[in-house]
């Protein structure tokens, strides 16, 4: 029952106060029973962080919690990463992640007006990022496919319990024009709308037979971008697609 520690997560976290403490502490223990419970951990600390407040009150362990279920995490793939060696992502990509947060650590001793708090973040992000890809390649090729399945759910569910906010004050409570549907912030929600309108756009392209679905979920996905002002999210998602048919066409040899 994969499932079950996310309802039970999202169940305390709609109860708010101390309830809704407990629910890192369910996803952090859920992350421990392997990889791809570490990457819906992961995507449900996410989601609760970034719930909008209007919903729910913000709790007050949410910066706790967010780096309790991170380490949750890569305990996790650390300790199964060793029994699956093969899988492992490729040193140099790891390495490069590493290398990069590194830059990004001393950009912020040179320049941040708050070092300390650019560090953690550099560094919760290092952590995050090889986390994330070293328990995706230790799923199988049928777990990836699976997963990938189910975030893309999410992504979709995401938008559309949002868009009835959209007739709502509550769609706008962060600045009253950008619309943040589920989450606490336009810029949150531009972002989240922009991978996936970009998963679906793809799709489309690469498909031989798209389904009519995917260009409804993209032509609301892209409304969406539109809608919360988040105009970084927009030009991302534009570079994201040229990039990726770029990409694909060099690596089936199709034309562009």
């Amino acid at each position: 029952m994969p499932y079950l520690p996310l309802a039970v997560a999202v169940g305390l976290r709609l109860a708010g106060g101390a309830m809704a403490d407990l629910s890192y502490l369910v996803i952090a223990a859920s992350a421990i029973f392997g990889p791809a419970f570490a990457i819906r951990a992961l995507v449900a600390s996410w989601a609760l962080s970034m719930v909008n407040p209007g919903i729910t009150p913000e709790t007050s362990a949410v910066g706790t919690g967010r780096y309790l279920v991170l380490l949750g995490a890569a305990f996790s793939v650390f300790m199964h990463s060793r029994t699956a060696a093969r899988r492992q992502a490729p040193d140099r990509f790891i390495s490069g992640t590493v290398l990069l947060g590194l830059f990004i650590v001393l950009h912020a001793l040179l320049v941040s007006p708050l070092v300390d708090v650019s560090v953690l973040k550099a560094l919760s992000w290092t952590v995050a990022m090889v986390t994330s890809v070293t328990a995706w390649r230790c799923l199988h090729d049928w777990e990836r496919e699976d997963m990938a399945k189910q975030l893309y759910a999410a992504l979709l569910l995401l938008l559309l319990l949002s868009l009835p906010l959209a007739a709502t004050p509550l769609g706008y409570l962060r600045n009253g024009t950008g619309f943040q549907g589920l989450l606490n912030h336009p810029q949150a929600w531009g972002p989240a709308m922009a991978l996936l309108c970009v998963w679906a756009t793809t799709r489309i392209l690469y498909e031989a037979r798209p389904r009519w679905w995917l260009f409804a979920t993209a032509g609301l996905a892209l409304l969406a971008i539109l809608m919360s002002e988040a105009r970084t999210a927009g030009l991302a998602a534009v570079l994201a697609v040229a990039v990726a048919v770029l990409l694909g066409s060099a690596m089936t040899g199709r034309s562009v």
